[in-house]
């Protein structure tokens, strides 16, 4: 069970764990989708077009494997640095969120979750 302050501090901390890693995944997609440009680029120039298409295809997937695992990876460690309530264990996003500050019981099951 959470007091109101504890459950509003892990609230901000789970939103600050998303926001940098956020900016995280956007340098890191952004700057991958530059390199993959340029590599692109010196290929086409080097190879003809035909010999030069299964590299690009491979290097896009290689690219969109890399952002949504981060995607991934980010979603993941801010699921789990939110609140859960203590009976179902579900994790408070959004709505349930909102609920649990209004009620101060889960959204789900009814427990009691802010003493």
């Amino acid at each position: 069970m959470y007091t109101r302050e504890s459950f509003e501090r892990q609230r901000a901390q789970a939103a600050a764990i998303g926001r940098t890693l956020g900016r995280f995944t956007a340098v890191v997609a952004v700057g991958l989708g530059l390199g993959q440009l340029l590599f692109i680029r010196a290929v086409e120039s080097r190879l003809a077009k035909n010999k030069a298409l299964p590299f690009e295809v491979a290097l896009f997937i290689a690219y969109i494997v890399v952002v949504g695992f981060l995607v991934w990876q980010m979603d993941r460690q801010v699921t789990s640095a939110r609140p859960r309530c203590p009976q179902c264990k579900q994790s408070f996003k959004g709505v349930p969120d909102g609920v649990v500050l209004a009620t101060g019981k889960c959204s789900n099951c009814g427990a009691q979750v802010i003493s």
